[in-house]
Parts: C-alpha cells; structure tokens; sequence
C-alpha cells in the first residue's frame, strides 16, 4: 500500500492544467487539520502482507516494529519474488501526539532516496529520484503536522470516531511542490475480511481539482474491535515499479 508509506498524485487526466513541476510522482506529507479525535493508544502489532499488481502477487512485505514509552521504531522491507530485498524504509515518530521524527527510504533498484524530517512545524523531505541524480531539498510549513508514512496509523488511532461520525479531515502538506490540500477520512460501509468484522474507509481529497490529481481514491479495512488492526489496502501502494513508476494493487496484511 502506500506502505503504508507514500502517496502519489499523477494527474495524467488532467496534465494540460497542472505546472510543469507538478507532472511527476512526489511523495506526500500530511498535516493534521484541528479536529476533535478521539485517539486509541493499542501498541502497534508486526504483520507481513501479499501485494497483488496487476492480477499477479509479485511482492511481499514484512512490518516490525520496537516500542519504547511513546517512541516507535518501524522497519518497512520490500521484496519481490525472488525474497530479495529491494526497498526499505526506516521510521521514527510518536504515538501521542502523533509527530515523526524521522523517515528514511531506499530504493535497492533505482537508487531512489528519500529522507524526512520535522524541526517543529517545518517539514523537509530531501530526495535523490535515482543513482547519480542530485539530491534535492524542499520544506513546508504545517501546524501540529505529520508526513504521509504516518497516514495509516492516523486512521487507525481515529477509527472509533470515523465509525460514529462518518467523516474526518485534514490537511495534507506537499513540500516537493508547496501545495496545501484538505484530505477527508470517509466510513464506505462494513466488509469481512478474512474472517475479521471490518470498517471500510476511503482517503480523498474534497477538492475536486485535486481528487482528478490524485487519480483514484484509497481504500483502506481495519478490524473494527480493538486493536483495529489494518486488514487489507486498495490504491496507489508504497512500492514503485522496477523503473520507479507508480503502481496501484490490493494488499493483504497477515498477523
């Protein structure tokens, strides 16, 4: 899925209205927009996942985490069907207030890499698209913020409350390019999914314009008795193709 790492917007529909910086794939930061949650404070659980790409499962990963107090360490690893390692990403934040700290990706294929940080409100990503490209450098402004890599765990701590009230929202920062956009956690229905009561969300913009940049909406199912584990993930997933394309597939998480 977006790893729950990264999301990526294309706007290939919509490519003759969006600035020439905007065109390529970026990975998303996200800020909290100021509104009431209620948080659940479950440790996080290690689990595995089977992502599906095209009709075909090509990729595992596998998802651990340490805890220390309110201190999480999680260690993401991507592998293809070989069992060779090809993409990792290592994250550091806290659970309450939820706020990164640090966030490292490595792409063992292209090169790609990816590292962010927060310095109280100011986020920075610095990012080299592949071997030999410059490493580049961009930074947003977002109160009380965190980056994308964090969006899953966000829904999860406030899924009893997306459950009664149908709808959240915040704010989702885009350093690489400057842009601001609302974001809205929306309760799709109820689904089973292997043999575990869920709660279906969906992840979308509520501008327009930006719902055609992003291309497709995510869908996420969370067991709906605590711990609200993650269960299974539609949408534009973590992992780029060999190239560094964007790819979209359904992931199924194993505990």
């Amino acid at each position: 899925m977006f790893s729950p790492c990264f999301l990526r917007f294309t706007g290939r529909s919509v490519l003759q209205r969006v600035p020439k910086s905007v065109q390529t794939n970026f990975l998303v930061f996200l800020a909290i927009f100021t509104v009431s949650v209620r948080l659940s404070g479950q440790a996080p659980i290690n689990h595995s996942a089977e992502m599906t790409i095209s009709g075909k499962t090509s990729h595992t990963y596998t998802v651990e985490f340490k805890q220390q107090g309110d201190t999480v360490h999680r260690i993401t690893s991507y592998f293809d069907a070989g069992k060779r390692l090809v993409r990792q990403e290592t994250s550091k934040y806290r659970t309450r207030p939820l706020t990164l700290y640090s966030n490292v990706v490595d792409d063992f294929r292209t090169g790609e890499y990816l590292r962010q940080f927060s310095k109280g409100n100011r986020f920075v990503a610095q990012r080299r698209e592949r071997t030999g490209a410059n490493l580049e450098e961009k930074s947003i402004t977002a109160e009380n913020g965190l980056i994308a890599t964090l969006i899953s765990e966000r829904i999860r701590q406030s899924i009893e409350t997306v459950d009664e009230e149908g709808k959240t929202s915040f704010m989702l920062a885009l350093p690489l390019i400057g842009i601001v956009a609302e974001m809205n956690i929306i309760k799709v229905g109820y689904e089973t999914v292997s043999g575990v009561p869920c709660i279906k969300v969906k992840l979308e913009p509520s501008n327009f314009f930006y719902r055609m940049l992003m291309g497709e909406p995510s869908f996420f199912c969370f067991e709906r008795a605590k711990p609200h584990r993650i269960l299974s993930y539609k949408g534009i997933v973590g992992l780029p193709g060999d190239k560094g394309e964007q790819q979209s597939g359904v992931v199924l998480m194993r505990y």
